[in-house]
C-alpha cells in the first residue's frame, strides 16, 4: 500500500506538543467551549479523546477503535480528571505511540490524520487561524486520498480519482481502468475536510467533479453521511 511521507511518528509528536500548549494556554472557559462537528464534546473531552486513543494501544486494544461505544469510554473514564492530568497521562503513552508507528507507519498515519482534524477543530473552537498547507495537513489529506476510493469501491462500486493541487492522486487499490466514474479535484485541506465529514453535502458538492457525485455523497466519509448545515471551517 502506498503511504504518505513523512513518517508519521514526529508528525504525530509535534501535532500533541503543539495541542497540548493549546490547550493548556486556554482559561477555564475556553476549554468548555462546544466543538463543531463533534458527538457534543467541549475542547476538554477532544484531548480526552485523544489520550484515551493512545492509552488504548499501549494497553494492546486495536478492535473497536473508533467506533462510538469506544470514543464514549474514552471521554467518559476521564470527566473527573483536569485538563493538566489528561494531557499528561497522554504524554506519558509515548513510548507506545513511538513504537507502534515505527512498527506499522500505515496504522501510524491513520491516527496521525486523526489527530490533525481534531487539532484543525480546537482552532475552529477558539477561533483561531488554521494553518491549511503544513505537513500534518498534506499527509493527512493524502491518508484519506488512500483510504476514501477504496472505501467508495466496497459501498457503492465507484471508481473515484482524487486529484489534489499538491500534485498527487489518488485512486482505488484494484484500478482495472484508466476511467474513473468521477475525479475530484480540491486543495489538500479542503478534500481533508469533506472525507472526515467536516463539509456539508452542498459543500462537498462545491468542489470540483467531473460528473455528479450525488450518488456517492452518503457514503464519502468513512465516519457517516456528511451533516446537512455548512460547517465554517
Amino acid at each position: 500500500m502506498n503511504q504518505p511521507d513523512p513518517p508519521p511518528w514526529p508528525i504525530y509528536r509535534d501535532l500533541r506538543a503543539d495541542l497540548v500548549a493549546l490547550v493548556k494556554a486556554a482559561d477555564a472557559d475556553q476549554v468548555k467551549e462546544p466543538v463543531p462537528i463533534t458527538p457534543g464534546w467541549t475542547i476538554t473531552d477532544v484531548i480526552a479523546h485523544v489520550c484515551g486513543l493512545a492509552s488504548d494501544i499501549a494497553d494492546g486494544l486495536r478492535e473497536g477503535l473508533g467506533t462510538p461505544e469506544r470514543t464514549t469510554h474514552q471521554v467518559g473514564s476521564r470527566r473527573d480528571l483536569t485538563l493538566d492530568e489528561v494531557c499528561d497521562e497522554w504524554m506519558d503513552h509515548t513510548a507506545a505511540m513511538e513504537g507502534l508507528m515505527s512498527d506499522n507507519p500505515w496504522f501510524g498515519h491513520r491516527l496521525t490524520a486523526d489527530l490533525t482534524v481534531h487539532r484543525h477543530d480546537v482552532l475552529h473552537a477558539l477561533g483561531q487561524d488554521v494553518d491549511r498547507e503544513d505537513v500534518a495537513t498534506s499527509c493527512a489529506a493524502h491518508t484519506y486520498g488512500i483510504v476514501v476510493p477504496d472505501l467508495l469501491v466496497e459501498r457503492t462500486d465507484t471508481h473515484l480519482r482524487v486529484e489534489l493541487n499538491d500534485g498527487t492522486r489518488f485512486e482505488p487499490t484494484a484500478t482495472t481502468t484508466d476511467a474513473p466514474d468521477l475525479v475530484v479535484q480540491a486543495t489538500p485541506f479542503d478534500w481533508l475536510r469533506t472525507a472526515v465529514g467536516r463539509r456539508s453535502r452542498a459543500q462537498a458538492r462545491a468542489l470540483e467533479w467531473s460528473g455528479d457525485p450525488s450518488s456517492i455523497l452518503a457514503e464519502l466519509s468513512p465516519y457517516g453521511p456528511l451533516p446537512d448545515a455548512d460547517v465554517g471551517l
